[in-house]
């Protein structure tokens, strides 16, 4: 301890508190025990299992309550990275395998993340359906109704 280093033998550390390093001194105010190791485990649960602790099932959509961006998709922060779409790593859920090209909405419904509502598209085959979802609104805009997307 006359060196300035951690009391822990291997621990080449300088000493701070007590005779030990910061992490060995943290380990003996948390738990108990500066040797005590935690295992470098996410302990709220797998990516999976906090993606989905942010659905809510309904019997046609299953819906992101989590954040949304502001055109009404949902933002999963998975790993403390940049936020991932909820539709897309849903479907990286349900096959296995990332996405290759864009994910479309069979409910043209932005929250949707049920697997079933969900089948790749190219970016021309996306644009078709804006055109075509935008065309049944405004021609039911035109007869009156309440449009339905």
């Amino acid at each position: 301890m006359s060196n300035g280093r951690c009391s822990i033998a291997g621990c080449e550390r300088p000493h701070e508190s007590k005779g030990l390093c910061s992490a060995h001194y943290q380990r003996l105010r948390s738990h108990g025990d500066p040797l005590k190791v935690i295992p470098n485990k996410n302990r709220r649960g797998t990516f999976e299992e906090r993606f989905w602790k942010f659905v809510n099932k309904t019997d046609t959509c299953w819906l992101w309550t989590g954040c949304l961006d502001r055109r009404g998709y949902g933002a999963f922060h998975g790993d403390k990275t940049s936020p991932f779409k909820a539709h897309r790593v849903s479907f990286e859920l349900a096959h296995g395998r990332k996405p290759k090209l864009h994910v479309l909405h069979s409910c043209d419904n932005p929250p949707c993340v049920n697997p079933d509502h969900l089948r790749e598209g190219t970016h021309a085959e996306n644009m078709a359906d804006i055109a075509r979802r935008n065309s049944r609104l405004r021609q039911a805009e035109q007869d009156g109704q309440t449009p339905q997307v």
